[in-house]
């Protein structure tokens, strides 16, 4: 006797078991309805579920909580990766990823094979001149020499660099 086949569940339903009562404000963010959009939208919300929430979680958490400022940014910007670097997935379908930010932030856009505009060199030198030079900071402090302290024991050294979040006018 064969064994039944069970029936793939649909995006919409996937979304209705995870978010029960709040299942159709789920789908007013990330809609289905097609193929294409049902794929669109599960990857969108793979996302925020997996990187995104939990990071806004813990940053709330931080400013609740926190005895230090805490700054969140966005970088949305898609490299143009060549075909085959997110194996066979279309790489023109990979729009903004995890990390995609830091060949720009260190303005090393040619670390990879990625194809380069001219928008993405502008961008580059905008968001390295952001970056802030760790050597600079007063080493007499007591928190600084504390921090470094606790970093030199994970490996990290004094070169390192920070990645700001807000723009020199002081605007996130």
């Amino acid at each position: 006797m064969g064994q039944r086949r069970q029936r793939k569940a649909t995006y919409a339903e996937l979304v209705r078991e995870i978010f029960g009562a709040r299942a159709d404000e789920a789908l007013r963010w990330y809609p289905g309805g097609s193929p294409d959009l049902d794929k669109s939208s599960a990857r969108a919300l793979g996302g925020d579920l997996t990187i995104i929430h939990s990071t806004w979680a813990w940053i709330e958490a931080q400013k609740a909580h926190g005895r230090s400022e805490i700054f969140r940014f966005r970088f949305d910007r898609a490299p143009l990766t060549p075909q085959g670097w997110f194996g066979e997935r279309d790489s023109r379908e990979a729009g903004a990823f995890h990390a995609g930010e830091i060949l720009y932030v260190f303005d090393n856009l040619d670390a990879f094979p990625w194809l380069i505009e001219d928008s993405d060199r502008a961008l580059a030198t905008l968001a390295s001149s952001y970056s802030f030079d760790w050597e600079t900071l007063a080493s007499e402090d007591p928190r600084v020499l504390a921090f470094f302290a606790a970093a030199a024991k994970y490996g990290v050294g004094r070169n390192g660099l920070s990645i700001p979040v807000r723009n020199r006018r002081g605007e996130l």
